[in-house]
């Protein structure tokens, strides 16, 4: 099966996998004075401005807006950089073409590597912030850390077939960086999904960022309810993708160095 054929490429090169994702970890913020404070300040500033736009120029209410914000930006985050990122690996990543025997598939992954270990960086400063407000939440830490690798396994997912595809059609990129706008404001990061009109709910339940935001959110801020449908949904958004981006991957990658 080609799943499998892909895992065992991926377990027998996991070290240059972890190579090719501690070089690009080191280089991430190298010339930036702040270096990786940059993963959590980035996030609060985002969620701070997104307050105020929405508590103080449209009256809207929440409670504990910021930590609202915040438990669907930082996955967002993970998930957009990641996409973003690995989408034109593969094409800025021309000589590892030529010059190294090696699976394909771990470019674009050791993208979504350095994006999970910043997440995971990111989650561990700004997460106690989440228990202080309700302690409850520590209950829900083998939750939290099942829910993430399911979130891992999407990311790796989008990210093979994303990458594949802009082999070929490299309008893709340009593409992404307007999709990706429009998937931000589709996606209820910074407003619960109850505002979204219930005529137009359905189109929420198509987006897959969806089932992660909202779940997130729930886990991170302790509501006392984990949506079972949204978890379901979560990892068949998870098992499907990553099956879909690994079938396409390996369909397409024995042509790559002729397109590339």
């Amino acid at each position: 099966m080609f799943i499998l054929e892909l895992l065992r490429e991926i377990a027998k090169n996991r070290d240059i996998l972890f190579d090719l994702a501690r070089k690009n970890f080191r280089l991430r913020y190298a010339e930036a004075r702040l270096g990786l404070a940059w993963t959590v300040i980035l996030p609060i500033l985002l969620a701070l401005a997104i307050k105020f736009v929405f508590t103080v120029v449209f009256k809207i209410h929440i409670e504990n807006f910021a930590l609202f914000a915040l438990a669907g930006i930082l996955p967002w985050i993970f998930f957009s950089n990641s996409l973003m990122e690995a989408t034109n690996s593969l094409i800025s990543s021309k000589s590892l073409f030529l010059h190294a025997n090696m699976p394909k598939a771990v470019i674009p992954l050791s993208v979504v590597l350095v994006n999970f270990l910043l997440f995971l960086i990111s989650v561990g400063v700004i997460g106690p912030f989440f228990f202080i407000s309700s302690l409850r939440g520590l209950f829900f830490l083998p939750v939290l850390v099942l829910f993430i690798l399911v979130h891992l396994l999407f990311c790796a997912g989008m990210s093979l077939l994303f990458s594949c595809i802009n082999v070929y059609y490299r309008d893709l990129t340009h593409l992404l960086s307007i999709g990706m706008m429009i998937w931000f404001w589709a996606t209820p990061v910074f407003y619960p999904l109850s505002l979204v009109p219930e005529k137009f709910r359905w189109l929420s339940f198509l987006n897959p960022m969806t089932y992660y935001v909202v779940s997130y959110r729930d886990i991170l801020l302790a509501t006392g309810r984990i949506r079972l449908m949204m978890f379901i949904g979560s990892l068949l958004w998870a098992i499907g993708i990553f099956l879909l981006g690994g079938y396409v991957f390996k369909k397409g990658e024995h042509r790559f160095i002729k397109r590339i």
